[in-house]
């Protein structure tokens, strides 16, 4: 990590918190979910367990959204 930036420059102290590296944090971590959810997806339809999802709508919607985009 840069310890060192910002405008004006200067060390940050506090740690990581209000710089740059929190885009970067949160992209990493909604690129780790869209892995995880494909993952699954992949998953439920290897497994072929689309009875038990069907059951829950919200589940249902879930997994035609990740398929189709998959």
């Amino acid at each position: 990590m840069e310890l060192y930036g910002g405008q004006p420059e200067h060390f940050h102290l506090r740690g990581m918190r209000g710089t740059p590296k929190d885009a970067e944090n949160l992209e990493t971590i909604d690129t780790f979910l869209t892995t995880l959810s494909i993952a699954l997806a992949q998953m439920v339809s290897k497994f072929r367990l689309h009875e038990l999802v069907e059951r829950d709508p919200v589940l249902a919607a879930w997994i035609r959204s990740t398929l189709s985009e998959a």
